[in-house]
């Protein structure tokens, strides 16, 4: 191992005496990944504690026993730690990756709402033109264009009529405050929501010239719709 830190670009003597086996000479690039396999390490570490029986005596011109263990006892440390090593490194799992969306979708949406439209009060016979206005508010996402339209109410007869038992007022819905586009069903009005409420005005009138003999709370119910 000293011999491939510190001579990166020689060929390196790995071990020799593996049961008197010739010298093993790799090239730095290809030391662990083709020479030193866990199986070659478990291999020569195997025939290390084998071999460990024939040198316990001395013999001339050996080294002492003290000496020759202690070279054994590396040795033997040196081929453990990297087979461990090999092993691990082998035994990393495979990782594999995939990818997903999440999605959601985000719709338009209006809201509406109206005051009452209150006339001033007139006295019976023959009426004159009263005015009066109201509100409708209207809150539609940003962007978004929409149309709202009154229906006729419950007493209508080629007008709008408030009603009070079986008399009658009549009366006019209109978008302008001269009072000459009518609000209805089929003329609507448009606009094109900004994220935040927005007011409409409604133009009333009671029209002049009808004859109204009865007293009471007159009334009439108008629904308003918003279509987007």
């Amino acid at each position: 191992l000293s011999a491939i830190e510190h001579q990166p670009r020689e060929p390196v003597l790995l071990y020799e005496t593996v049961q008197h086996r010739p010298s093993r000479r790799i090239n730095h690039q290809d030391a662990l990944s083709a020479f030193l396999t866990p199986a070659i390490c478990q291999t020569a570490l195997q025939e290390q504690v084998s071999s460990e029986s024939r040198l316990r005596r001395p013999s001339p011109g050996r080294e002492q026993p003290g000496e020759t263990m202690k070279k054994t006892l590396q040795t033997r440390l040196a081929l453990t730690a990297i087979a461990t090593l090999l092993t691990q490194g082998a035994a990393q799992a495979e990782t594999k990756t995939s990818s997903f969306d999440s999605r959601i979708q985000v719709n338009a949406t209006c809201s509406i709402s109206a005051t009452d439209l209150t006339f001033d009060a007139i006295t019976t016979g023959t009426t004159s033109n009263v005015d009066a206005s109201s509100e409708i508010s209207v809150d539609c996402s940003a962007g978004t264009p929409y149309q709202v339209a009154l229906s006729n109410g419950a007493n209508f007869n080629q007008t709008r009529r408030m009603a009070w038992g079986a008399s009658y007022v009549g009366y006019g819905l209109f978008s302008n405050t001269s009072r000459t586009s009518a609000w209805d069903s089929t003329n609507t009005v448009a606009g094109t929501g900004s994220g935040s409420l927005q007011t409409i005005p409604v133009y009333g009138r009671v029209f002049a010239g009808q004859s109204v003999t009865s007293t009471g709370s007159y009334a009439d119910t108008i629904v308003a719709t918003v279509t987007y």
